[in-house]
């Protein structure tokens, strides 16, 4: 099943189908209202939705085409987040597929298939595109996590400059357990062994560029526990900038410590990427 924590749409898989959220073919989505009854396409940088320059309205996803599940919205009067009137006016989307509809944002990455099945995807933010492929933060942060020395990880795009038609580098903010903390310790032969076993672990395209160490992740989780992202995609991953230590997987297939030096020569589009 999916469904959002607002109660707006909702999708049961009663026919067991396997990895299926529901189904909606295209009787259902015609007389349903309150279910996800459309998949819109997103702009995968902004992360806003995809309007027509003319009409200025959206269009949703062709099948097997993912996109942001949206909910039509009813009663105005949610109270929305708490405290938050910006957060709350942000999950509006209006005038979307007709002038003066009011639909909600779930957030969330789903496709339909031709058939009608729906699969989930990722939660928006979660997936960023490198070299013309999609990865999924969620899927590399569970693999890096099977690497027996790292406490946590926090997986994210970051843009190189000049480079912006490649999409967003890999980079991971990680934190050592805590007989490994300290970096003459993990700089020794922990770091090694982190380049070999991403190697094997992840295609090459979804292996993290750069690493961001941190003694602990107090400062970038909310008080639900999940990582911030937006902040830390910001800063990048220019050590003039970050106070953290910094690390390169560079072209001899191995992290190391990413200098200015290092750094002009990313950005120079000197370094293999």
């Amino acid at each position: 099943m999916y469904a959002s924590t607002e109660g707006i749409v909702a999708s049961v898989n009663s026919w067991d189908k396997p990895g299926a959220v529901g189904f909606h073919g295209p009787l259902l989505r015609l007389v349903t209202r309150s279910t996800i009854s459309r998949i819109v396409r997103i702009d995968p940088i902004t992360e806003e939705v995809v309007r027509d320059p003319k009409t200025g309205l959206c269009s949703e996803c062709a099948p097997n085409e993912a996109g942001e599940a949206i909910g039509v919205f009813i009663n105005e009067n949610w109270e929305g987040y708490f405290g938050d009137e910006k957060a709350t006016n942000k999950k509006f989307l209006r005038d979307v597929f007709r002038k003066g509809d009011t639909w909600l944002r779930t957030g969330d990455l789903l496709v339909r298939d031709s058939r009608g099945w729906l699969w989930f995807v990722d939660r928006l933010g979660d997936t960023f595109r490198w070299k013309g492929e999609n990865i999924s933060t969620t899927e590399v942060r569970d693999i890096l996590l099977g690497f027996k020395q790292l406490e946590d990880a926090n997986v994210y795009g970051v843009q190189i400059p000049g480079l912006d038609g490649m999409g967003r580098a890999g980079m991971a903010a990680i934190v050592f357990r805590e007989e490994y903390k300290n970096p003459a310790v993990y700089e020794k032969d922990v770091l090694k062994n982190l380049s070999s076993y991403v190697k094997k672990a992840l295609p090459q395209y979804s292996i993290p560029r750069f690493l961001r160490v941190y003694e602990n992740f107090d400062g970038i989780s909310t008080v639900t526990f999940k990582h911030r992202k937006v902040e830390v995609q910001n800063e990048g991953f220019d050590p003039s900038k970050v106070r953290e230590k910094l690390y390169f997987y560079h072209d001899v297939e191995a992290y190391v410590r990413l200098t200015a030096g290092m750094y002009e020569k990313i950005v120079c589009k000197k370094a293999k990427l």
